[in-house]
């Protein structure tokens, strides 16, 4: 982390491991005290670093139009996170989901990670991973100038 922070170099961290992490296909067993205990210790080794940017949540946990029943799961992740931050002191360090890019679900799960009256379980930012702008693509061409015109007026940093 020093030599990245002498770079200038900021770290996203997924939280995540393949080790610990919500099973899509059924999310409910996952979500339990030795998943959480993994996720505080990666904040706890991360949170010290100047140059930790930022902390995902979840990174394409929902990958098709069959498991957006993990949605709740994600925001209760953000949640716990948020408050864990919080309880230790730690400086404020973003709490986001990264999904991945579906169509059928991207705009509804960015509206989910961005509702609700608990500030804590709403997202600080949402992302998507997107490779269609590839050279030799175009702005226009990958969709992307379509993508920026429904987000026009999201209310939270999407990266």
């Amino acid at each position: 982390m020093a030599a990245l922070d002498a770079a200038g170099i900021y770290l996203a961290l997924d939280v995540n491991t393949p080790k610990y992490s919500i099973n899509r296909a059924n999310p409910a067993p996952s979500y339990n005290a030795v998943y959480l205990q993994s996720v505080f210790a990666t904040i706890d080794a991360f949170a010290k670093y100047s140059n930790t940017l930022l902390f995902f949540s979840g990174n394409e946990v929902i990958n098709d139009d069959t498991n957006t029943n993990c949605a709740p799961y994600i925001k209760a992740i953000t949640r716990d996170m948020r408050q864990y931050i919080k309880s230790r002191s730690y400086r404020s360090i973003p709490v986001g989901y990264s999904a991945a890019d579906v169509a059928q679900n991207r705009y509804q799960t960015a509206q989910y990670m961005n509702c609700g009256d608990d500030a804590m379980a709403r997202s600080d930012f949402f992302s998507f991973n997107d490779y269609s702008w590839c050279d030799p693509n175009t702005f226009e061409g990958s969709g992307w100038a379509a993508k920026v015109q429904m987000y026009m007026n999201y209310s939270i940093p999407l990266l």
